[in-house]
């Protein structure tokens, strides 16, 4: 089994959430965690005085390092900063992990 020693992160516009994951899971990864999220920039359409900003949706999933690797890879050609996705993603090293089972409840 390899070492789960990093951490994805991938940012990409509502709506394109499910396609990401497919990507994910493609790439080798087991599970992942989705946050909902909203765009913050300077670039925000005003209307009536009202900010809109993007929602955005990041997806968060714990992988080995080739894993994360072939993530990014596959994350940037699919769903990149250069299709309507407007996908972001970036690794960041995991120092400890800790897993939590689910436990049965015992019947009497």
């Amino acid at each position: 089994m390899d070492l789960v020693n990093k951490v994805v992160f991938v940012v990409v516009n509502a709506g394109f959430t499910d396609e990401a994951l497919d990507i994910i899971r493609e790439a080798g990864a087991t599970g992942a965690t989705i946050i909902s999220g909203r765009g913050s920039t300077k670039d925000a359409v005003n209307l009536l005085g009202i900010s809109i900003e993007p929602e955005k949706e990041i997806i968060v999933s714990l992988a080995s390092e080739a894993t994360a690797k072939n993530i990014v890879s596959l994350i940037q050609q699919e769903v990149g900063a250069k299709t309507n996705a407007n996908g972001v993603c970036f690794i960041m090293p995991v120092e400890k992990t800790t897993f939590i089972n689910k436990i049965e409840a015992v019947k009497e």
